[in-house]
């Protein structure tokens, strides 16, 4: 399927490209966490109104404290333009719910989730 959507253009020139314009910075700390959700709160409570605008202008949820934060910094203004983050399991309750399967508990197949395996997932194993 990724092939149909990039016709003509090799994984190595597109990640080059981006690289040309973007660069990923890993938030591994309380000011770069700060700017993820900073721009979380822009996009997810301004432009998409997911929720109300918050008083201080930061998004934040009880995930944050056990997700891998990183964010998109433009290469020519060096402004950070995006974020992202990775959602593991919480290493207290690993069997709490993660985010996806509480928007689609109505339709997720629990056939194809081990629960034993929930404290597994989003972790590198060696």
């Amino acid at each position: 399927m990724l092939a149909a959507l990039l016709t003509g253009v090799k994984i190595t020139g597109f990640a080059e490209g981006y690289r040309k314009f973007f660069e990923v910075v890993p938030a591994i700390n309380e000011p770069l966490k700060w700017h993820n959700y900073r721009i979380r709160h822009e996009v997810y409570c301004r432009e998409l109104g997911f929720e109300p605008p918050h008083a201080d202008q930061i998004e934040t949820d009880e995930y944050d404290a056990h997700s891998i934060h990183c964010l998109v910094r433009s290469a020519a203004t060096r402004m950070f333009v995006g974020c992202a983050r990775i959602v593991v399991a919480d290493p207290a309750n690993p069997a709490a719910p993660l985010p996806f399967e509480k928007t689609c508990a109505d339709v997720l197949d629990r056939n194809v989730i081990d629960p034993s395996r929930m404290d597994q997932i989003g972790r590198a194993h060696v």
